[in-house]
């Protein structure tokens, strides 16, 4: 379980240098020169982070899995997860002509690692209520992540911004919510 908090904690860390290299990176008007040194510090730390939490959260799930069995297989939940972004690639790349960001990968890629991670603490004894509780949390902040994402490319460059930020917000807040009905 430490190491789930750990890669947790990890994870919203990882949003809130990902949401300050967009801020400094992508402000509209900005000179994007001028900040280019420190955008790009707050993009390795940002893929360190991300990557160390996802890899803490992974070595606490599968050290749960080794004592008991998930309720599903964690390749049913990435299977379906794999599906579901492909599903998303299509409608946002091929039927809305929209230009498809790695973003897309991340959140469909938040919503799969969470949702293996409720999985997790499912068998390992998590109650039902916190469970429900976590799992509206993380589709939540998925349907608020999606719905922003496919937004975006419908805003002006000013909103549009601003609305890049939400999905990085509602994914660290899933991820605090998460963490909150764990160590309750």
């Amino acid at each position: 379980m430490k190491r789930i908090i750990i890669g947790q904690i990890l994870l919203i860390i990882c949003c809130v240098l990902y949401l300050t290299f967009w801020s400094l990176g992508y402000k509209p008007g900005a000179d994007g020169e001028r900040f280019k040194a420190l955008t790009m510090i707050f993009l390795v730390l940002t893929a360190f982070s991300g990557i160390v939490g996802t890899e803490s959260t992974i070595v606490g799930m599968n050290a749960i899995s080794k004592v008991r069995d998930p309720v599903l297989p964690g390749w049913v939940i990435c299977t379906a997860g794999i599906v579901l972004y492909l599903l998303l690639l299509l409608v946002t790349g091929k039927i809305l002509h929209w230009p498809v960001t790695t973003e897309l990968l991340l959140i469909t890629g938040c919503l799969v690692l969470e949702s293996c991670m409720i999985n997790s603490l499912v068998a390992a004894g998590t109650p039902k209520n916190r469970t429900v509780v976590m799992l509206i949390i993380v589709l939540a902040a998925w349907l608020i992540s999606m719905v922003l994402y496919m937004l975006y490319y419908r805003m002006n460059e000013q909103k549009a911004y601003y609305a890049a930020m939400v999905p990085l917000i509602t994914e660290a807040a899933g991820m605090a919510g998460c963490l909150f009905c764990m160590i309750r």
